[in-house]
C-alpha cells in the first residue's frame, strides 16, 4: 500500500508494490515518465557482460550494474531499448552513458527488480545477533524492501537554510541558501564514490558535493567548488545531510527484521551486498 507524507510530498511503497514504476522517471515536460520494462538475462548476455568485467577488472561495482542494465532493459521512458548483445565500442559507450544519466534511485530500483526477475525475491543473509548469539542464514524478501518515490517534479529540488554559510566564488557575500538533488548515477561511478566504499562519513560528504548548488548570479545552479564545501562548518555539513536523509528518494537498501532466536526479536538493520558476483550468485540465494 502506498502512502505519502504531507510535508515532503515523498510517497512511501515497496518493491513489489511499485512494479515497473521508476521511484522519479524521465522528465517529459513538465512531468516524470516512470515507465520501464526489462528482458531477460540469458547465456549471451551473462557472458557479454562478463567480457565487460573482465575489460575493466579494478573498476567500482556501480560500472558493472550500468553495463547489466544496458543489456537487460527492453523499455525505459516510454521508449525502446534495443540493444544488441554484441554492439561496437561506439553503442555500448552511448548505451552507458544513458545509464549513468539517469538518477541513482531509479538505477539501484532497476538493479533490484532485475535480481527479482532473474533470481526471485529470496535473498540469503548469514546473521548473528548481538543480543543472544544466534547464528544461522536468515531469509528476506527483496519485494518488501522499502521504496519513497516522488509524482510531482518541482519535489526534487530542496531549499536548505544554512546557519553560517560559506564565501561565493569571485564576489566573497556570504551565501546562506542551498538547494539539494537527487544523486545522479554518473557520480555514483567515479573514483571519489568508491574510495568511500562503506564508510558512512566520506560518503555523506559525497552526497553533499555532488547534490548541493546554489543559484549563480544569472540564476542557475551553481555546484559548490572544492573551497566553497571546504569551507562549509560542521553544523550546516549535517544539515544538508539530514535533508538529504529526509528526502531519501529510491530503494532503502536495508534488509529489517527480528531475531528469530527463541524468546530474543532484537531487531537489526543490515545492508544489502549488492556487489554483483554475490547479488545475482547462487550464494544469495536460501
Amino acid at each position: 500500500m502506498e502512502t505519502q507524507e504531507k510535508k515532503s510530498g515523498i510517497i512511501k511503497t515497496t518493491v513489489k508494490d511499485a512494479g515497473f514504476s521508476l521511484p522519479i522517471g524521465m522528465f517529459d515536460g513538465h512531468k516524470l515518465n516512470k515507465g520501464f520494462s526489462l528482458g531477460e538475462l540469458g547465456f549471451d548476455r551473462e557472458r557479454a557482460l562478463g567480457k565487460f568485467k573482465v575489460k575493466i577488472e579494478g573498476q567500482p561495482n556501480t560500472n558493472i550494474v550500468t553495463k547489466l542494465l544496458a543489456l537487460m532493459l527492453k523499455s525505459l521512458g516510454g521508449n525502446p531499448w534495443n540493444h544488441p548483445i554484441d554492439c561496437d565500442s561506439e553503442r555500448e559507450e552511448t548505451d552507458m552513458l544513458k545509464i549513468s544519466a539517469l538518477y541513482q534511485a531509479d538505477v539501484f530500483f532497476m538493479y533490484v527488480k532485475a535480481r527479482i526477475e532473474e533470481l526471485g525475491p529470496d535473498y540469503a543473509i548469514q546473521y548473528l545477533c548481538p543480543h543472544c548469539k544466534f547464528q544461522g542464514k536468515l531469509t528476506m524478501d527483496l519485494n518488501e524492501l522499502d521504496v519513497n518515490r516522488v509524482d510531482n517534479a518541482a519535489l526534487l529540488s530542496q531549499k536548505v537554510p544554512l546557519l553560517k554559510g560559506f564565501k561565493k566564488r569571485g564576489s566573497g557575500e556570504n551565501q546562506r541558501i542551498v538547494t539539494i538533488n537527487p544523486m545522479l548515477w554518473v557520480n555514483m561511478t567515479t573514483e571519489e564514490a568508491s574510495e568511500a566504499g562503506s564508510d558512512q562519513t566520506l560518503m555523506k560528504l559525497h552526497f553533499i558535493s555532488k547534490c548541493t548548488t546554489y543559484e549563480g548570479p544569472d540564476g542557475e545552479p551553481m555546484m559548490l567548488t572544492e573551497e566553497e564545501l571546504g569551507s562549509l562548518r560542521k553544523i550546516d555539513t549535517e544539515t544538508i545531510a539530514r535533508k538529504i536523509n529526509d528526502t531519501n528518494i529510491g530503494v532503502d537498501m536495508m534488509l529489517r527484521g527480528k531475531c528469530p532466536g527463541k524468546s530474543c526479536g532484537y531487531p537489526f538493520a543490515i545492508p544489502v551486498d549488492w556487489d554483483y558476483d554475490h547479488f545475482f550468485s547462487i550464494a544469495s540465494l536460501p
